[in-house]
C-alpha cells in the first residue's frame, strides 16, 4: 500500500482534459491522507487516519461493493498517466476543502437542530 501511496504523491494529477471521477478524486484524497498519516507527529497521524476513514466511507457510501484497493490503484495509475508531476498543494487543498465542506454541513445541521424548540 505504501508503494501505491508514494507513487501517487510523487506522480501526477489528472489534467483539465479529463477531470477525475468522484470515486477517483476521493481515492486520491484517501491516498494523500494515508501518506501524510504515515509520517511525522503521532497526533497528526491520528487526524490523517480519520480522514482516510472519511474518504473510505465516501467511496463505500457511493458503492458499497467498491473494491477499495482496486479503486486506489486505478486512481494512482490514472494520475500517473495524466501528468508528469502531482501538484501536492493543489491536491491537498482540494481534499481539505472537501472535508471542510462536510464539516460545515454537519455544523449547520447541528445549529439548525439546536435552534428548534
Amino acid at each position: 500500500m505504501f508503494a501505491i501511496i508514494a507513487a501517487l504523491v510523487l506522480q501526477a494529477a489528472p489534467t483539465a482534459a479529463r477531470p477525475p471521477s468522484a470515486a477517483e478524486a476521493d481515492a486520491r484524497c484517501l491516498i494523500m491522507f494515508s501518506f501524510l498519516g504515515s509520517r511525522g507527529d503521532p497526533s497528526a497521524a491520528e487526524y490523517h487516519k480519520s480522514l482516510v476513514l472519511y474518504f473510505t466511507g465516501k467511496l463505500k457510501g457511493r458503492d458499497d461493493a467498491v473494491d477499495i484497493a482496486s479503486t486506489v490503484t486505478n486512481a494512482s495509475k490514472a494520475a500517473q498517466a495524466a501528468q508528469p508531476k502531482l501538484n501536492n498543494r493543489a491536491e491537498l487543498a482540494r481534499c481539505t476543502a472537501d472535508v471542510k465542506e462536510a464539516g460545515d454541513g454537519l455544523r449547520s445541521i447541528r445549529s439548525t437542530a439546536a435552534a428548534k424548540p
